[in-house]
């Protein structure tokens, strides 16, 4: 369902770029981010303690596990993402072989276009991997407020979101 994008044109091609646009989801980035890092600065938002890291809140829930923001010890990025293998995708030996595999890769990954993975391994029998946390908007929830708006994303924005994953 591609309805997202919105009204197009004879040719197909999506409206026009608007900068206006941009830099209002600029503006959102950056208020979401302060959020964020303030919200990691009060201690009632903790959801426990994960080795060196306090975990703060819930990111995200996939197949295999739990992406929270954490408080890291390291000063160079005081806060991080940190993805844990659920404990029942554990206990199936191809989810943590998968998992294991995914760290080992990511740690040896480089590219200005990736996010760095700084930490990998096992907290208490637990697998984690532990990434720098991108700032932005979740891109689900950006195409559902544009939806609800009646707007598409606009086609150059689209454009350079493909070739930015695509170059990585």
């Amino acid at each position: 369902d591609r309805s997202w994008l919105g009204p197009s044109d004879t040719s197909g091609a999506s409206q026009a770029w608007d900068p206006a646009a941009t830099r209002l989801g600029h503006e959102l980035d950056l208020q979401r981010q302060k959020r964020i890092e303030s919200r990691a600065v009060a201690s009632s938002d903790l959801l426990e303690a994960f080795g060196p890291y306090l975990l703060l809140r819930t990111l995200g829930r996939g197949g295999m596990g739990v992406v929270y923001v954490a408080r890291s010890p390291r000063e160079a990025h005081p806060i991080v993402a940190v993805k844990r293998l659920r404990a029942d995708a554990a206990r199936v030996p191809s989810f943590a072989e998968r998992f294991e595999h995914e760290c080992a890769l990511a740690l040896r990954l480089r590219h200005e276009n990736l996010v760095e993975t700084l930490d990998a391994g096992e907290i208490d029998g637990a697998p984690f991997v532990a990434s720098q946390l991108v700032r932005g908007q979740n891109l689900g929830e950006l195409a559902l407020r544009l939806r609800e708006r009646g707007a598409g994303a606009p086609l150059a924005a689209v454009l350079r979101i493909l070739v930015d994953a695509l170059s990585a």
